[in-house]
């Protein structure tokens, strides 16, 4: 049976059980040591090289809010990640990641429970280095209801979304067909957007806490292209003081007040009878 350890010449304490050897590691610098264990009546001794490695840190997760139930991919940042640290530890479970530097790991977590969930590094043996623990956000999933307005402009325009679960989060974001902007938070069943231009056509508005998981509700916001195509009449007095007939096409994303702009002025537009605006020209100075 063995009767001594020695790691890079240092002594350690050991244990044997008659078929399994452990012992304590010293407290080393970061380099490959050789271990040597002695064995009583034998002259010779075993050898075996080992690896020691600094204690990883952990500085920041991105995302740092997820949903529960979704598998989300996350970079954690630090530094010591490599061979002998590939995985994430979080809430008592592990995942092998792939090591991207010595300073990102990338990892596919997901978790079935609301709350905070400490992200650690380590390797999947279960020997956790703890030099660094960050704390991330679990949400219920994210969902969207309706939409306030819910036709608009090819030029796009302000978007408020009703659903729930919304979070204060700084990646608090929508995603209007394959765009995606960031949104402002309200409370947690209201949110806004800046909807960016586009073509006229039918798009689903989508939600995310982290910018990475999106809701799949499927709301559609109608985008349509307002023209004004015939003024009736098309021209007149430059005095002004009469009104003139507007009629445009995809008017019906119009919502509240209308206006009608004459060079640099601005009147308030009436809706007519026919398809269309009255406006009233302004009177000249």
């Amino acid at each position: 049976e063995p009767y001594a350890v020695e790691v890079d010449g240092i002594s350690a304490a050991l244990s044997w059980t008659g078929s399994e050897l452990s012992f304590t590691m010293p407290a080393l610098s970061v380099k490959d040591v050789n271990v040597h264990v002695l064995w009583q009546g034998l002259s010779e001794r075993s050898t075996f090289l080992f690896s020691v490695f600094a204690d990883p840190t952990v500085t920041s997760v991105h995302p740092d809010t997820l949903s529960t139930g979704v598998s989300t991919v996350v970079d954690v940042f630090g530094s010591g990640f490599g061979a002998f640290v590939d995985s994430c530890w979080y809430g008592g479970n592990v995942v092998v990641g792939e090591v991207v530097s010595d300073r990102l790991l990338r990892c596919p977590i997901v978790s079935g429970t609301v709350g905070v969930i400490n992200v650690q590094v380590g390797n999947k043996e279960g020997v956790q280095s703890r030099g660094g623990v960050v704390g991330v956000t679990v949400s219920d999933p994210i969902n969207v209801d309706f939409l306030q307005p819910s036709r608009g402009p090819t030029s796009g325009g302000l978007v408020t979304v009703f659903g729930n679960n919304f979070a204060r989060s700084s990646l608090l974001s929508c995603r209007a067909g394959d765009a995606e902007m960031l949104g402002s938070y309200v409370s947690s069943s209201t949110m806004m957007c800046l909807l960016p231009a586009r073509i006229a056509g039918n798009v689903s508005v989508e939600a995310s806490n982290n910018g990475v998981d999106f809701s799949e509700s499927g709301v559609r916001f109608e985008v349509a292209d307002v023209q004004v195509y015939d003024l009736v009449p098309s021209q007149g007095s430059a005095r002004g003081g009469y009104s003139v007939q507007a009629f445009v096409s995809g008017s019906s994303v119009l919502t509240g007040s209308v206006y009608c702009r004459f060079g640099d002025l601005t009147v308030a537009a009436a809706t007519s009878e026919t398809d269309g605006f009255s406006c009233k020209v302004p009177t000249s100075d």
